[in-house]
């Protein structure tokens, strides 16, 4: 079908549009149902600039276009927030929870002006210790040395240890720091944390499954409720299930 003038410039227009943005050949051929070769002779013919300066536009927008895919978000403003959401994370963690390159992510950065993660401020560090709790990475002190270490070193900066920068993140509970933990001194609202972090993580957190598995939480909950089960009646496990917001009669029938 023979297109009239008007609409022949409209569509090397759109077709030069897309082509900036990124589009690959094989899409645009498919798009406009003409050929490689007859794509990039629109090019050369439409555009004021020479097709060097073209292809840097182009390579640009398929970075945001592959993070875009990556993050399965549908515009940049969404992966702007992104970016500055996760601003504290390391740039390689990122880029593996993304499934996308560090280069990609690196331009898009100093695109948008985000502040470089190794300037951590308190927020920062909180921000990171949830982000990487959130993926799945290991919390043990010794892989964030190992794979963390800025990381590591301003949570030791900003508040005093290791153990209390997790528990101000609030992802304390058993496997982020392994056998350390049972030593530390609780409060009541870590103790109600680690019951939070079981429920969010789906484990059973019944009186008997967690009398095997933890058995160390019946103590702890022996030490802040043994008074008020006295007076109320009520289990200690129980009260410690409400206390961490949680209905005892789901989790007891599970």
């Amino acid at each position: 079908m023979k297109l009239s003038i008007k609409e022949r410039v409209k569509r090397d227009k759109e077709l030069l549009g897309d082509f900036k943005k990124g589009l690959t050949c094989n899409e645009l051929t498919k798009r406009y149902k003409i050929s490689r070769q007859r794509i990039f002779q629109i090019i050369d013919s439409t555009s004021t600039n020479s097709l060097a300066e073209i292809k840097k536009v182009r390579k640009e927008n398929q970075k945001v276009r592959h993070v875009l895919k990556a993050a399965k978000i549908s515009d940049s403003k969404a992966l702007r927030m992104l970016l500055v959401q996760t601003r504290a994370v390391n740039i390689h963690s990122l880029a593996k929870h993304l499934k996308t390159n560090v280069t990609c992510l690196s331009y898009l950065r100093k695109k948008y002006n985000i502040v470089d993660a190794s300037k951590y401020t308190k927020e920062r560090v909180v921000q990171c210790l949830q982000h990487l709790c959130h993926i799945g990475e290991p919390l043990t002190s010794g892989h964030l040395q190992a794979s963390h270490r800025a990381l590591y070193n301003f949570a030791i900066k900003f508040f005093g240890n290791y153990e209390r920068a997790l528990e101000e993140a609030g992802v304390l509970f058993e496997p982020a720091i392994g056998r350390r933990f049972k030593k530390r001194k609780h409060t009541e609202k870590s103790f109600i944390q680690i019951i939070q972090s079981l429920y969010n993580k789906g484990e059973d957190i019944s009186s008997c499954a967690t009398s095997r598995k933890y058995p160390y939480l019946h103590t702890l909950s022996r030490r802040f409720y043994h008074l008020e089960s006295i007076i109320s009646k009520k289990p200690v496990w129980e009260i410690a299930i409400t206390k961490a917001g949680l209905d005892y009669n789901i989790i007891r029938k599970r």
